[in-house]
């Protein structure tokens, strides 16, 4: 990975985008890091992985819920107790 600073990324955001494309640009401002630019094929990867550990979680935690008894109808009840949000 690499690091830029937010005015550098300003003035040569060609380079910086041909730099992300084969590898993480962390961009800093003010001594912080701020953003990471990184290739749309890398965040594809990064977002089915999000996706896949999210739905990994969630089969764990209905497979728990279902031991202890709860059921669609008693989740639907629970949940009624709250407004829709909207």
């Amino acid at each position: 990975m690499i690091y830029v600073s937010a005015t550098e990324t300003q003035n040569k955001f060609a380079s910086i985008m041909d730099i992300a494309r084969r590898e993480p640009v962390m961009v800093q401002k003010n001594g912080r890091d701020t953003v990471v630019l990184i290739a749309v094929e890398d965040y594809e990867k990064l977002s089915r992985l999000m996706v896949h550990s999210l739905q990994e979680f969630c089969d764990v935690v209905g497979k728990e819920a279902k031991k202890k008894g709860l059921t669609e109808k008693k989740l639907n009840d629970l949940l009624s107790d709250y407004p829709d949000e909207k």
